[in-house]
């Protein structure tokens, strides 16, 4: 664990008191479009925006330098920090729907590196004609998948990695000290959260809650209103986590649970249902009871 602050996802509204530390999968593009309205951008101008919302934010909103941020929270008025932290399996989930599962064209090269080194865990194609059938959990109405699908009803055949694949992948990038991706970087390695003392650490789950007492706590309650942002229509994570990571082994679940373990132990998340609903695990227990 690095022992300096990273200050490099903060975000700093000198004017409205407010310091915010993104992390990315967790409720990011919300508090993006939020910063971004505190910062003067109207909703409209938002809307139809070529450029990203961290973009945008980042143009109203520079990264910080260490001594800047501890600057700004050592004044008079201390402003009111916040970073928001999510089931740190969820979040995966997340990031592998959206970035892998979903076809993104940014992430292709990396499918494609996956699905050629773990070859045994799955299948080397998904047909796109399963994915897209409304009726399978893991559909994503805006996916690559389906936009070829509405083109053409010819069964094309898309790269994407199993979940599997893409797990055993984490793990080996981090075992060999590869730097994860941002969307699936551990959340302490975001925030420093044992070295940079949060006035507020929200959660996905009580969102609704917590995102309410950091409008009014830090009042822009004129100004912002509560709201979630969801660029994704497909079913939300929470509701099929199960489909995806049960599909593990016990040794495998191991060793992401490891992987994640500072963020589990940090935030408080339970981790034992995921081993204990392990695909081996479940076989055994089938066994035992015949």
């Amino acid at each position: 664990v690095n022992n300096t602050i990273n200050a490099w996802e903060f975000l700093i509204s000198p004017e409205h008191k407010l310091v915010w530390c993104s992390v990315f999968k967790a409720a990011s593009s919300t508090w993006f479009y939020n910063f971004n309205i505190l910062a003067g951008y109207s909703e409209n101008r938002l809307l139809k925006a070529k450029e990203t919302p961290i973009a945008l934010a980042r143009k109203k909103y520079p990264r910080p330098s260490v001594a800047e941020l501890l600057h700004t929270m050592n004044q008079t008025e201390k402003p009111l920090s916040f970073m928001i932290a999510r089931h740190p399996l969820h979040r995966l989930v997340s990031g592998y729907r959206d970035k892998l599962l979903s076809g993104k064209r940014f992430y292709s090269n990396l499918a494609h590196r996956i699905v050629k080194a773990y070859p045994a865990l799955g299948d080397m194609k998904l047909v796109a004609r399963a994915v897209a059938n409304p009726n399978n959990p893991l559909n994503n109405p805006d996916s690559l998948i389906n936009s070829i699908m509405k083109k053409s009803r010819a069964s094309k055949k898309i790269l994407v990695p199993t979940f599997p694949q893409f797990v055993q992948f984490i793990i080996d990038a981090d075992k060999h000290g590869e730097r994860l991706d941002e969307h699936w970087a551990p959340m302490y390695s975001f925030c420093s959260p044992c070295l940079f003392q949060f006035d507020v650490i929200a959660k996905i789950e009580t969102l609704d809650e917590d995102a309410n007492y950091v409008i009014f706590e830090s009042g822009i309650q004129d100004i912002i209103k509560p709201k979630r942002i969801n660029r994704n229509r497909s079913a939300p994570t929470d509701k099929v986590a199960d489909s995806f990571l049960c599909q593990l082994s016990r040794p495998m679940m191991e060793q992401l649970v490891n992987l994640y373990i500072i963020d589990m132990e940090l935030f408080e998340y339970e981790y034992s249902h995921y081993m204990n609903c392990t695909s081996d695990q479940v076989r055994l227990e089938k066994v035992n009871v015949v």
